[in-house]
């Protein structure tokens, strides 16, 4: 399975094409500098984005700067994500007019540009609900943050479904496990060693009996730490009052999980 631009648009091909015939259009393609420049500050400005977005996830999941308010983090991050979300942006809307006609067939590029959507909506629902209330305990702005899940979930279905991109949706996978590990308190030790165990059981089944480029192995470590995931949730609940990912907890680590998605449908780009 491959969901790409192209097949999904046809009509956009003819024009496209005419578009990427464009002299200076091909100059911009040319210019191996000027791309190397651009790219160059596509990547910083994804390293301030998911900076600003961590930080202020990773408060709100109870894993840094517990003392301080989560509305004066906010505060303080905004502007880093404004900034990063325009350079994001600005640079790849150069670098897409640079390369069109390549990415169209590129079922990663497809999955970036859901994704994309999908967490900067998240980030901004986060955000929002941070200002409107500074203990943070309250629900995300429903609309826009069930329109960002649903958009997330179906890059991350894409992502998974896509033969050559599945090995990379299991960076997404692992890194949301990781996560999770940071709302953990009494069981976060042991649920990292856990997933460490599960890690290096995938490798060792990888190496013994997969076809290479397989992701079954991954498939069934992404499964054996769901479990480990459950359970170490299921006892922090009930050997604490609160739950362990209350409603804009979920909002959180969804955010940083679909920023992680764009970064990894990015990667594969060149790949696929």
């Amino acid at each position: 399975m491959s969901v790409n631009f192209r097949d999904t648009l046809p009509t956009l091909q003819a024009p496209l094409d005419s578009f990427a015939q464009i002299e200076w259009i091909k100059d911009l393609n040319q210019t191996t500098w000027l791309f190397a420049i651009v790219e160059t500050a596509h990547l910083l400005s994804m390293v301030i984005l998911g900076g600003a977005v961590l930080v202020l996830n990773l408060r709100l999941l109870g894993a840094i700067l517990k003392d301080v308010p989560a509305s004066t983090v906010e505060a303080a991050t905004r502007p880093w994500l404004r900034i990063g979300i325009i350079g994001t942006i600005a640079t790849g809307i150069y670098m897409g007019v640079a390369t069109i006609v390549t990415l169209l067939p590129n079922g990663a590029f497809f999955v970036k540009m859901i994704a994309l959507i999908a967490a900067i909506l998240l980030s901004l629902a986060v955000s929002r609900q941070v200002r409107e209330n500074a203990a943070a305990d309250g629900p995300p702005p429903l609309v826009l943050a069930f329109a960002a899940g649903t958009l997330w979930l179906v890059a991350l279905v894409l992502f998974t479904a896509t033969s050559e991109l599945s090995s990379g949706s299991l960076i997404v996978a692992f890194a949301g496990f990781v996560l999770f590990a940071a709302s953990l308190a009494r069981y976060r030790t042991a649920y990292l060693a856990t997933l460490g165990g599960v890690v290096v059981l995938a490798v060792l089944l990888s190496l013994k009996f997969a076809p290479e480029g397989s992701a079954m192995p991954g498939l069934v470590a992404v499964v054996l730490a769901l479990g480990a995931a459950v359970a170490a949730g299921w006892f922090e609940n009930r050997s604490n009052a609160a739950p362990v990912m209350g409603r804009i907890q979920v909002a959180a680590l969804s955010s940083s999980l679909a920023w992680i998605t764009v970064a990894a449908a990015g990667r594969w780009i060149g790949f696929s």
